[in-house]
């Protein structure tokens, strides 16, 4: 649960911390939070040396760490670790898809053990490539989905905008057969205004008519395959609708940019005559429509001995489930599937000894359709049919081992009481149609039938792919909640509030009669007649039907292949009225562990504090995504990097954040969108002390500066987003802002990261390379964006003030003026209201604080006018929003880019910061705004808890800080004085941190 810490405590900790600075009272020295490759769960560890941490609380005295691993009862390594707070393993090789236990101890310098050696925790090495999969092969189900178009219409309605329209019917499929008709201004018929094209289909010959005049006929088109819509190279048109009506004139095909869509590279843009999509030299392919059902896959298999250990090796084009013998593996969702870079796959890896028996044993696969051909503007999508790699590793009393794989031994049904999913739309569930025995070896009462092999590529068996065990955080459900409160505003109508907006879905328990349909359709806002406003879903339908089997019992239902974003959930069909014991909220998400606590006397920096929690908690996934209730969902390398240094303080982000770099890759030119894969690289390294992201990443680093500097020779980007949403007109193009000053300076930050790794790897030569790139980007940004005589950049809004000083553009002596100047622009010209977007919202707290503005800094965090945090709040918001305004063109309420500015409650308020990587030294900074009564803080660091806390008393503020062992730290005051603290150290400061003449540090 996430912690918040009371005032009741901030009394305990103060009092405590004041009897002096001793660390007398604490026990003895204990190892806590074992992890192996910071994972609690290592179960699918993608290295063959897995790196083991720990964290050290109470006191004591050690010289080193030492580690053992064993295979079963067999010790197979025993070795020091590198520091007393982490070793590598350093043994034999470890066989991948085998259960190891690995435990560790600290030692003196004799090499007695000063600790008892810890329990023994369990890991499992990731398959390393594709050939340890073995004889394992994609299976799908048993039909083609291409269709079978045969007779009929091709309907499209479209408005010329340049040049010419074409269409192609009946395509070959791969889209470049067929025939084709090109409309243009020689037809007569055509209009500026919105145009019908009909092409009629009868047998090898299509006719086409524009506007109910005939204009064209064509031999030779093929009778089955996709059709495609595009405009010749150069020119544009606005289409409103495609169809495929079949010879009795029934819709087969369609895309009419209100719901679904699944024409293929398809980009969206609003216009005031609706939601229409703009084609151009690129073709839009519609291949037919994918089934939305989900079907299951079984193996039955035999263990003739006693089983030691089982590891399930899953991956799926398409959300599965995997189940053993009537049980589901574990809690996990793979509700996200992520393409990685270079076309790779990320594979799931399952300990499940606990579900396999000796004997007869049932292994089972459920499978959705996952981000299929349901409209998404950006990110992965699987345009055919579902698809399966298996492979199960059995390890038996006797040593010896065997594997069950997916071959064509398996079978399938359609039939599940999951009729139908959409990431977006929805999920039926049809209570009648279950099978509790599908996964059990007898009483399964539904047809099955053979598979179809598709071989070991991932689509057709000509080619392989790399496969890559997932080692981030398993997506899961938690934090369960009743509604608040369940309103009827129309008869039989009811919202259910929950009390906070978050990505999840609700879970059902009810009774009533056969056939009962009960929909539940979920928004983040209310309209003022009390009904549900889904204007943020935009074309996501996000309703799940919930069909009961009437069985007189009550009933329970819950989406398993999707999710939603949502504050309030309509709710029809209901038999009788709902109360609050009939429903669960529960919120999904990637299960990172929180490692902070926050709590002040200010309200409103406590709802940003909220907000920014659940605002990320919400957009964790499989990768950092947009947003989580309208039709994207996917990853944002430009919002994850607005928000990234805040996910660091809130939770161990360390393995997420791993494997987002390896789905993203090198990122592109524009520093805006893309830099994050250079720039994360460095968080990892600050906050975790983890040089080998440095390593594998940096040859991607430097490539992504190559790739800036080939577009923008001199440094200077003046392409891209810029501080994207910050306070604007509400048009597509004001949301783009100070592009040029925001590019070049997070430019500058991927060289100086760049820099940094190459230092810390030992390549000298480079690091004074990149270096001088730098400074020579730095010379340019002064020359092109400096206000000549001046101490403003550009247009001078807050951004180009913030972004050049929280990244070090502006040159030392300059510093105190542009910052005097930033003072100025807020309080006077903008009346303590924000005027940033995403990157100058993330920076703007660390400012302000380092230049000792903790008064303005606290009074822009919480004013309640528009533009700002507290207008979010005094509109009902409990999560941040993507845009300033409550409704805007563009909005959703629930946007983690925001979640950026939250960071400085930590690294600046608090003033828990890094000094080295890995918080190896400590430096801790706080700020005291005069109106704030008190604060305090923890922060969970590689070596452990960091706590700061401080009260005001009589005239003055009583400060206590707790560090942990064998980690030196420094405590700076706002009068600049440096103290040394080792475990816990209490202060009494006179007015706003000022040490007094005797201090209880001095006594």
């Amino acid at each position: 649960m996430h912690r918040f810490v009371n005032a009741m405590f901030i009394g305990a900790l103060l009092v405590c911390g004041l009897c002096g600075n001793a660390n007398g009272g604490q026990t003895a020295l204990k190892m806590e939070r074992l992890r192996c490759e910071g994972m609690k769960e290592a179960v699918g560890v993608a290295t063959a040396h897995p790196q083991f941490t720990w964290t050290i609380q109470g006191q004591g005295e050690a010289a080193a760490s030492e580690i053992r691993v064993s295979d079963g009862d067999l010790d197979i390594w025993r070795g020091r670790g590198a520091s007393l707070f982490d070793g590598v393993y350093a043994g034999p090789p470890l066989a991948p898809g085998r259960v190891y236990w690995w435990q560790a101890r600290l030692v003196d310098a004799a090499g007695d053990g000063v600790t008892e050696w810890t329990s023994r925790r369990p890991f499992v090495l990731g398959l390393p490539d594709e050939e340890a999969w073995g004889a394992a092969k994609w299976i799908g189900e048993d039909r083609d989905f291409t269709p079978r178009l045969g007779d009929g219409k091709f309907v499209v309605e479209f408005k010329p905008l340049k040049g010419r329209f074409v269409a192609c019917v009946r395509c070959a499929p791969d889209a470049t057969g067929g025939v084709t008709f090109a409309v243009g201004a020689e037809e007569g018929a055509l209009t500026n205004d919105w145009n019908r094209l009909e092409i009629v289909c009868r047998g090898d010959v299509a006719e086409a008519s524009l506007n109910g005049r005939a204009f064209a006929r064509r031999e030779g088109a093929p009778t089955n395959g996709t059709f495609a819509v595009w405009a010749e190279k150069g020119d544009e048109a606005r289409m409103k609708s495609a169809a495929w009506y079949d010879a009795a004139g029934v819709r087969v095909l369609h895309d009419n940019y209100a719901g679904s869509m699944h024409l293929q590279q398809v980009f969206f843009r609003m216009v005031r005559d609706g939601r229409v999509l703009i084609v151009n030299e690129q073709p839009y392919v519609h291949p037919g429509i994918l089934p939305k059902n989900c079907p299951r896959y079984r193996k039955a298999f035999a263990c003739g001995k006693e089983v030691v250990s089982a590891v399930a090796s899953v991956t799926a084009r398409g959300f599965h489930e995997l189940w053993l013998n009537g049980a589901p593996a574990d809690a996990r969702r793979t509700l996200v599937g992520a393409p990685m870079t270079g076309g790779g796959w990320l594979f799931e890896t399952y300990d499940v000894t606990s579900l396999v028996r000796r004997g007869d044993n049932m292994m089972g696969l459920w499978l959705s359709p996952g981000y299929s051909d349901d409209f998404v503007q950006y990110g992965p999508r699987w345009l055919k049919p579902r698809q399966a790699l298996v492979r199960l590793d059995l390890r038996y009393a006797d040593g010896s081992c065997e594997a069950v794989v997916s071959d064509g031994s398996w079978e399938f049904t359609d039939e599940s009481p999951v009729v139908k999913t959409s990431i977006y739309h929805g999920e039926v569930i049809d209570r009648s149609l279950d099978d509790p025995a599908w996964c059990c070896c007898s009483g399964s009462h539904v047809s099955w039938r053979p598979v179809r092999v598709l071989g070991k590529s991932i689509s057709d068996g000509t080619g392989g792919i790399r496969l890559r065990a997932n080692d981030m955080p398993p997506i899961r459900r938690f934090d369960p909640r009743r509604p608040v409160r369940i309103t009827e505003p129309k008869p039989g109508v009811f919202v259910a509030d929950f009390g906070q907006n978050r990505a999840g879905v609700v879970e059902v328990r009810v009774k009533g009669p056969k056939g009962t349909r009960i929909r539940l359709k979920t928004s983040e806002i209310l309209g003022k007649d009390g009904m549900i406003d889904p204007w943020t879903n935009s074309l996501a339908e996000s309703t799940d039907e919930f069909r009961l089997a009437g069985t007189g019992e009550v009933e329970t239902f819950l989406p398993r292949f999707t999710y939603h974003g949502f504050h309030y959930v309509e709710i029809t069909g209901w038999p009788g009225r709902p109360t609050v014991d009939d429903l669960i909220g529960w919120a999904i998400g990637a299960d990172v562990e929180e490692t902070s606590s926050f709590s002040c006397s200010d309200t409103g920096l406590m709802w940003l504090h909220n907000a920014a929690y659940w605002s990320m908690r919400s957009n964790l996934m499989t990768f950092p995504s947009d947003c989580c209730m309208r039709n994207e969902r996917v990853g944002c390398s430009m919002d994850s990097q607005a928000f990234e240094d805040a996910a660091c303080q809130f939770f161990d982000m360390r393995r997420f954040y791993h494997g987002w770099l390896e789905i993203s890759g090198a990122g592109g030119p524009n520093p805006d969108w893309a830099g994050d894969a250079t720039t994360l690289a460095r968080r990892l390294w600050r906050y975790y002390g983890d040089r080998r992201t440095y390593a594998e990443r940096y040859p991607l680093m430097k490539t992504a500066c190559e790739r800036v500097f080939a577009k923008h020779p001199d440094g200077v980007c003046e392409k891209g987003y810029g501080d994207w949403c910050a306070p604007n007109k509400g048009t597509w193009d004001s949301f783009f802002n100070d592009v040029g000053i925001v590019n070049t300076s997070i430019f500058a930050e991927m060289l100086a990261c760049t820099e940094d790794a190459a230092a810390v790897l030992g390549h000298a030569d480079a690091a004074k390379d990149f270096a001088a790139k730098r400074a020579g980007v730095v010379a340019a940004f002064e020359r092109r964006f400096r206000n000549r005589g001046t101490a403003t950049y550009g247009d001078g809004s807050q951004t180009t003030f913030v972004l050049p000083l929280a990244l070090g553009l502006v040159p030392e002596g300059d510093r105190a003026a542009v910052t005097a100047k930033l003072v100025e622009t807020i309080r006077q010209k903008d009346r303590t209201r924000f005027d940033t977007g995403i990157f100058g919202t993330r920076y703007i707290g660390d400012v302000l604080l380092d230049a000792g503005e903790a008064d303005l800094f606290l009074d822009l965090f919480t004013q309640r006018d528009f533009p700002g945090f507290g207008y979010m709040a005094a509109q009902g918001g409990t999560t941040l929003w993507e845009q300033w305004p409550f409704k805007c063109m563009m909005d959703s309420h629930n946007h983690a880019m925001m979640s950026g500015a939250a960071s400085c409650l930590y690294t600046h308020l608090a003033g828990i910061r890094p000094a080295k990587p890995g918080y190896a030294e400590i430096l801790i900074k706080p700020a005291f705004p005069s109106r704030l009564s008190f604060l305090a803080a923890t922060r969970m660091t590689p070596r452990g808890e960091v706590q700061v806390a401080w009260k005001r008393r009589g005239g003055g503020v009583e400060l206590s800080v707790t560090v942990p062992p064998f980690t030196p730290a420094k405590l700076v005051l706002s009068d600049g004085r440096v103290h040394e603290v080792r475990g816990s150290l209490s202060v009494v400061t006179r007015g706003n941190g000022k040490i007094p003449p005797k201090s209880a540090l001095e006594r």
